[in-house]
């Protein structure tokens, strides 16, 4: 499998959470636990460009250390961080007036393709209450997929649909499963 990469701007996301959430000091806290690479980026936001590819990794070490030494272990902080990036990155900006799920749905798998490569996503639709999505050709872990239901739900919730229930069915972190699914349902 190709290398996976990220966007700049979730960088971006994931530094302006930890700003908002542990402070400014926080990222000199984080910044020790990093390789001196990724610690250099955390320090200096200013050299991560938004529209510039990074390597999948870089975000997963963040998280991971965010995890770990900022938020004591709980890993409920990956959904906290998925929802923050929904937020951050202005979801609602050319969605505003969607009221069809289906439809941001769509939306929703534009971004993922625009802001992460390879990879894809598959939007079946079960009901008028929900769906399941799929992401192919994207190497994933446990961490990233908590954060995808952060994301998934913030994005259900800024477009003013509740109660939302979004689920994990299969990772592609395990094998053999070739994508990773997430179940949705909404009212």
């Amino acid at each position: 499998m190709s290398r996976m990469e990220i966007k700049g701007l979730t960088l971006k996301s994931r530094i302006r959470f930890v700003e908002q959430t542990y402070g400014k000091d926080a990222l000199k806290t984080l910044a020790k636990y990093l390789k001196p690479e990724t610690a250099a980026l955390v320090s200096d936001p200013i050299k991560i460009r938004a529209t510039a590819w990074y390597d999948l990794d870089i975000q997963l070490e963040v998280d991971r250390n965010v995890c770990k030494h900022l938020a004591g272990g709980d890993r409920s902080v990956y959904k906290k961080m998925g929802a923050f990036s929904a937020d951050f990155q202005s979801f609602r900006a050319g969605a505003k007036d969607v009221r069809d799920p289906i439809k941001m749905f769509q939306i929703t798998a534009a971004v993922f393709d625009r802001y992460f490569r390879p990879g894809h996503m598959e939007i079946l639709k079960d009901s008028d209450k929900e769906a399941h999505l799929r992401l192919f050709d994207f190497r994933s872990n446990k961490e990233n997929c908590l954060s995808n239901l952060g994301f998934l739900e913030k994005s259900l919730e800024l477009h003013g649909f509740r109660p939302i229930i979004v689920e994990e069915t299969q990772c592609s972190e395990n094998p053999p499963h070739k994508y990773c699914e997430y179940h949705v349902k909404w009212e």
